[in-house]
This record gives structure tokens, sequence and C-alpha cells, in this order.
């Protein structure tokens, strides 16, 4: 489970590191056949380069995995 203040990279880009600093949660009203369809969760992550520049990136949680050091 992953939560806010958690250092977390995205696995596509394992040599990033960046921490957790928001959860938004979109709820999908869209209504199919099978039933309404799930919500999705967004990570706001806080990336931070050499020049101590701080980048912020939206990434569904399903694409983060967290780092254990």
């Amino acid at each position: 489970m992953i939560k806010v203040g958690d250092k977390v990279h995205h696995f596509m880009e394992m040599h990033k590191h960046g921490k957790v600093v928001d959860v938004i949660v979109e709820n999908n009203s869209l209504l199919t056949t099978g039933g309404t369809s799930s919500s999705n969760v967004l990570m706001i992550v806080e990336y931070t380069d050499n020049t101590n520049k701080k980048l912020l990136r939206r990434i569904s949680l399903g694409d983060l995995m967290k780092v254990y050091d």
C-alpha cells in the first residue's frame, strides 16, 4: 500500500525516485452493461533534480512501485 510520504518510482523510470505528496481519487460515473466502472486513483509525486527544482507529476497508482532502502 502506497501512502503520502512514501518514496516511489514509476515502473518505466526506475532510476528516478520521488515522494508522494498527495492522493487524488477521480470518481467515474460511466455506466456500462456490466455495471459501473471503478474510480481512478492518482498520486501526485514530487521529483527533485540536480538543480533542486521540484517537479510534480500525476501518476496512476498501478504504475507506481514503492522504494525500499
